[in-house]
């Protein structure tokens, strides 16, 4: 099995930092997925491959590409611009880890591995008493179809697949399900996830809670 090297490890946030009710900022990460074989599945910035045959090899190589998207809108009139020495950019970095949180960064995988998800922003000692992340809206497709697996809550819509976004801590989060294919023939998939940032009530996180489902996937 070759595995194919990430391009990307870290994403910085350059973004203009805008409040909108109880939104600072909302950042979109398109992740392509990369079906090979029948058997295997690529999440992106990973590449899971099977064999060495010279095509697929090309093939990857040319879908390997995390692109960050800001597909959202925001009307003029409900930006207020922050100074960035108060209110400074956060850091943020995706992952997947193999078995759990605390598992090995991977680039191989199996359809049927059981994998981690990880959003984690990092940002000034002061910020982090200020805000929280919500990982949202999560969809998987191609160019022309495109399906929710987690809603605007953070709340999976198929929990047979994925569980709901959950939190260790103000500004990390993550899934932990195995990895799967939506049986597309297309031989590329896209994964695309939202972020935003909440200000806190009091000191606490705000997040919507999802209802109580049984975790049929694990």
């Amino acid at each position: 099995m070759t595995s194919v090297e990430r391009s990307v490890t870290q994403i910085n946030c350059h973004t203009v930092v805008a409040l909108m009710k109880n939104l600072f900022d909302m950042l979109t990460w398109h992740l392509r997925l990369v079906l090979l074989d029948s058997t295997l599945l690529a999440v992106l910035p990973f590449a899971f491959l099977l064999g060495t045959g010279a095509e697929r090899q090309q093939m990857a190589e040319q879908h390997l590409q995390k692109h960050r998207i800001e597909d959202f809108e925001i009307p003029e009139s409900a930006i207020i611009q922050l100074p960035y020495a108060v209110f400074p950019e956060p850091h943020c970095d995706y992952s997947v880890h193999a078995g759990g949180p605390g598992g090995p960064e991977v680039s191989v995988a199996s359809i049927g591995d059981l994998l981690y998800h990880k959003w984690k922003c990092h940002t000034v000692a002061k910020s982090q008493k200020l805000y929280c992340i919500a990982v949202h809206n999560c969809t998987v497709g191609n160019d022309r179809l495109s399906y929710t697996i987690i809603d605007s809550n953070g709340c999976t819509t198929e929990p047979s697949i994925v569980p709901d976004i959950t939190y260790t801590g103000d500004l990390e989060g993550g899934l932990l399900s195995h990895a799967f294919s939506l049986g597309f023939r297309q031989p590329t998939l896209a994964f695309k996830c939202k972020i935003k940032l909440l200000i806190k009530e009091n000191g606490v996180c705000t997040r919507t809670a999802c209802p109580d489902r049984p975790t049929s996937w694990l």
